[in-house]
């Protein structure tokens, strides 16, 4: 039995075979490592290339681990995580996500507590076009075996960012994805700091399965578009989830605001000031989501025409128990639609107020739209109120501020009480 570390020292004197079979000196997995001249992507190996764990260097010879060449996931486990909530397993996941950043590899997280303090760095933007990366086209998958078995604890400090999702302007990276795991803070009374997952200037994220618990904010998301969020459950944060263009000091480097986003089976309850926030938004789906339990506004979108002309589609989603706060607050600034159909509205608590609030206070009749007309389609929702809840006379559930002369309105809702609809 030859353990890699012992295999590759410097000045080891086992036989330089075309082929050996080693024992991982991290995990003590079986492992089988094959002579090369080439890289993953056909360039010729050199020091560079080597990272010290899947290619090796041995007396002048360079080695990969034969699971690269089947097309295999690699584990986290073969860089030293742990995933045993005692190790603080930051720097070791760390270098498993350069790997698979820097190759396009698939990574898979062990099951057990991964502990971390540091900020994980998904960077994109390194090693774009070189002969020590696999291309501006890399993809890469973060996989654990699933929200109860894969846990991440969190212990930075309150400005921490769990993971941090970095692409470029104006090449955009293709194909991040990140699922089955669950990402968490200590549980106090309420969210404790830090930010599970950032990502910034991607397209075609794949988000799905993914636990987020006690933060400050759960998501953010920035210049980002074109991505699908599944069974994402945020709950118990400060803030839930946020997009928007982002500020970059460029301008030309801002490329598009929150758009063709699909969030289907997404969980967001229970967070303390702020559900979802987006701004500017166009083509944004919830499909099937939930939204209980919330102090505060629970989905604020604001709609600037900007790319497309439909703003927000909300399909069966259920709202219940907002307290000090409203289900929609919904923001037009230019002629659009927004979308609501088959979702249920319901009002628990004293302390609840409408369940939509369309804002036209900041209606901007911009000369470049020759159309400024806004439609709000309102099909088949349900709007309850709970025993509990008794001021619907002073709380219809949709309220409408300022001006709205360029409003249309298609209601085929059901209400429980009283107007349906106010102007303030």
């Amino acid at each position: 039995m030859i353990y890699t570390e012992d295999f590759f020292t410097a000045g080891s004197t086992y036989q330089n075979d075309d082929l050996v079979q080693l024992v991982d000196s991290y995990t003590h997995e079986n492992v089988n490592f094959k002579k090369i001249t080439h890289w993953i992507n056909n360039y010729l190996m050199d020091d560079s290339k080597v990272d010290g764990i899947i290619y090796r260097k041995r007396n002048g010879e360079y080695y990969v681990d034969t699971s690269i060449l089947s097309g295999s996931e690699i584990s986290a486990k073969r860089f030293g995580v742990k995933a045993d909530y005692i190790t603080d397993d930051s720097d070791a996941l760390q270098k498993a996500v350069n790997f698979g950043v820097r190759v396009g590899w698939n990574i898979t997280l062990p099951a057990g507590k991964i502990k971390v303090s540091k900020t994980i760095a998904i960077d994109f933007t390194t090693n774009n076009n070189d002969g020590n990366s696999n291309g501006k086209d890399r993809k890469f998958e973060l996989i654990g075996r699933g929200i109860n078995l894969t846990q991440i604890y969190d212990e930075g400090d309150d400005g921490h960012i769990v993971f941090d999702v970095k692409g470029s302007s104006p090449d955009r990276v293709n194909g991040f994805n990140a699922k089955h795991f669950s990402i968490k803070r200590a549980d106090t009374t309420n969210a404790t700091g830090g930010t599970a997952i950032k990502i910034e200037k991607l397209i075609l994220l794949n988000i799905e399965e993914i636990h987020i618990f006690r933060f400050t904010r759960g998501f953010t998301l920035i210049d980002c578009c074109v991505s699908y969020f599944k069974n994402l459950k945020i709950d118990y944060c400060k803030e839930a989830f946020k997009a928007d263009i982002g500020n970059d000091p460029i301008p030309a480097n801002n490329v598009t605001n929150p758009n063709l986003l699909n969030f289907v089976n997404c969980v967001f309850n229970s967070n303390e000031t702020l559900g979802v926030h987006l701004e500017g938004a166009h083509n944004v789906k919830f499909d099937t989501c939930d939204f209980e339990g919330n102090f505060g506004d629970v989905l604020v979108c604001s709609y600037i025409g900007k790319n497309g002309k439909n703003s927000l589609n909300l399909i069966n989603c259920y709202f219940e128990g907002t307290v000090n706060g409203v289900d929609l607050f919904y923001v037009p600034y230019t002629g659009g639609t927004i979308n609501l159909i088959g979702n249920s509205f319901s009002r628990v608590y004293q302390g609840a107020t409408h369940n939509i609030v369309i804002d036209f206070r900041y209606y901007n009749q911009e000369v470049q739209y020759t159309n400024h007309e806004h439609y709000l389609n309102m099909m088949g929702n349900a709007f309850r109120d709970d025993f509990q809840f008794t001021e619907w006379d002073t709380y219809p559930p949709i309220s409408l501020w300022g001006n709205n002369e360029h409003l249309h309105i298609k209601d085929f809702n059901y209400y429980d009480h009283g107007n349906n609809l106010t102007q303030n």
